[in-house]
């Protein structure tokens, strides 16, 4: 199956580096590192690749700075190109930033092969079988995608909530979720805002929070740091 992780800021780097470590062991995964180049920085960046174990990124758009609309417009135009480049079969996103609304909302107009895809989504929903609890979701795919061939969305930090629709990033988290097909929360309160708005439960999937992960993953090599020194 191949995966594509979106990377837009800084943060995201720490969020997908323990997804992209857990996905590289794993035989039925290709994960293909998608930067969208919302925030970028060359130092800073490849500090970040070096230090989270990451490789350099597979894709990368260029996107950079501009108004929240111009910014969001562009990633989905370059997005798009590439997606239909590679027809990724997964498509995961994380957090709250730009890229997340973009990618996401882009992925779910795309229309690839339904050959092509229909195999993917079988095998992948036999997957979805073979895991415990997760019983009940393989109709709900079913039923709710229908013939639509595009790719599986997934957000990671689903259901993170301000309450307040004046901020351009709780604008991009409600709209993420609405689009996503597999909504992993950090928490159960995450997960009750997400049952509150009208998802369905089967699709919602209180996982922990990944920067705990990432915490855990990187602690001994922080504790050997000299950059305090």
């Amino acid at each position: 199956m191949r995966v594509f992780l979106v990377v837009g800021a800084r943060p995201n780097f720490m969020k997908i580096a323990p997804i992209y470590a857990a996905m590289r062991d794993h035989s039925a995964f290709e994960p293909l590192i998608v930067h969208t180049g919302q925030h970028y920085d060359e130092n800073m960046s490849r500090i970040f690749f070096e230090q989270l174990d990451l490789p350099r990124p597979d894709i990368y758009l260029g996107v950079g700075s501009g108004s929240h609309a111009e910014q969001t417009a562009e990633i989905m135009r370059r997005f798009a190109a590439e997606a239909e480049a590679y027809r990724p079969h997964l498509v995961v996103v994380v957090g709250d930033v730009n890229s997340t609304v973009a990618c996401a909302l882009t992925s779910c107009k795309l229309q690839f092969p339904e050959d092509e895809m229909s195999e993917i989504r079988r095998r992948y929903e036999e997957y979805l079988d073979s895991q415990v609890g997760l019983s009940g979701v393989k109709d709900f795919h079913r039923k709710a995608r229908g013939s639509h061939q595009a790719p599986i969305i997934a957000h990671v930090e689903a259901g993170e909530r301000s309450f307040d629709r004046s901020m351009p990033e709780e604008v991009n988290r409600v709209v993420t979720d609405v689009l996503s097909d597999l909504l992993f929360t950090t928490c159960e309160e995450s997960s009750h805002n997400l049952r509150n708005e009208g998802i369905d439960p089967r699709k919602i999937f209180c996982v922990g929070n990944v920067m705990i992960d990432a915490l855990q993953g990187f602690l001994e090599k922080a504790r050997t740091s000299d950059i305090l020194a």
